[in-house]
Formats: structure tokens, sequence, C-alpha cells
């Protein structure tokens, strides 16, 4: 039996992120924080580790970006697919198709 992931944070950031289109620099840093500890843990599907790799990289560039606005405004469909993703994470549920066949690119 898959192992349940609580993603439940991350996922209620991001969707903060969405509705107000604006963020924090805390709420990145919450985001960080808790894609470590999800990462981290085994019995992970590994197509779940490319998305949590996206997210990553997501939090990483905020700070380079002209505002959050913008930086949320530009990945909205990204964030809206990460969200849908992990959801099926915390579900046990596998992801249709892994990061690597989709070279990265956004489905």
């Amino acid at each position: 039996m898959k192992k349940f992931v609580d993603t439940e944070k991350i996922i209620l950031i991001l969707k903060a992120q969405l509705e107000a289109v604006d963020s924090s620099s805390d709420q990145f840093s919450i985001l960080k924080d808790e894609i470590e500890k999800v990462v981290t843990m085994e019995e992970i599907d590994p197509n779940f580790k490319g998305t949590l790799q996206e997210i990553k990289s997501y939090v990483s560039t905020a700070a380079n970006s002209h505002s959050y606005k913008e930086h949320i405004k530009l990945n909205d469909l990204n964030i809206k697919r990460w969200i849908e993703e992990l959801e099926r994470l915390m579900r046990s549920e596998a992801v249709t198709i892994d990061y690597e066949q989709r070279k990265g690119r956004e489905i």
C-alpha cells in the first residue's frame, strides 16, 4: 500500500496565492520548508518528484521576480496543475504524465 503524503500546507499556500494573486516572503519560506519535508520522505511515487522539483524552482525564482504578483500570474497554469497533482499525491493516486516524459514542460 502506498504511503499517505501530507501536502496540505503546500496546497493551501498555493491556493491562497492563486486567489490573492499575491504572496509574501513568509509564504515562500514556508513553501520551501514544506517541500523539503516532503522531498525527504521515503516511498513517494517518483513521478511526483518532478512536480516537487518544479515547485521548488518556482519558490527559488520568486525572489528574482519583479514582484510576487507578477511571478504568480506567470505561473498561474503551473500552480493549478501542481495543486491537482499534490492532491493526487495525498490520495496516493498516480500522476498521469511524469516529469521526465514532459521534459519539464507544462502539460
